[in-house]
């Protein structure tokens, strides 16, 4: 399984991130047991569900209260340094601030639609190739 989380404080983005997700998963369906959700508008409630919901992957708003996602992907990362992070931002300016973070991909909010299913291939790819190494 592949699990996929997502973490932004705004809802209606990450319904539409979900449902986006969910869609580039359903090719997968008969070959992979995809898992999109849940999602988190809190990035303190990210850390508090780690041990009870494991995951590969997360995508990462940056500019949050509370705990901002550059701060939550040192976290995780500190935690499980596996999992893959990908912010998602719609500030353009944060991509080179990101590097610090070692992030799996950087997408832009605006672009979603275009550069969101490379990164979702690329991700999937990623997970299963650590699964066989560890094989």
């Amino acid at each position: 399984m592949i699990r996929f989380l997502i973490c932004d404080d705004d809802p209606s983005f990450a319904a539409a991130l979900t449902e986006q997700l969910t869609n580039l998963a359903s090719k997968y369906s008969e070959e992979l047991d995809i898992r999109i959700g849940p999602t988190f508008t809190d990035g303190r409630l990210v850390l508090s569900s780690m041990d009870r919901i494991p995951f590969d992957v997360i995508f990462l708003d940056i500019d949050m209260p509370n705990i901002s996602g550059f701060d939550l992907a040192l976290e995780i990362t500190k935690r499980n340094p596996k999992v893959l992070i990908i912010f998602v931002s719609a500030y353009d300016n944060f991509v080179y601030q990101s590097f610090a973070y070692s992030p799996f991909r950087f997408l832009r909010k605006l672009h979603l639609k275009e550069e969101l299913p490379s990164a979702f291939d690329k991700a999937i790819e990623k997970c299963l190739s650590e699964t066989q190494a560890l094989s």
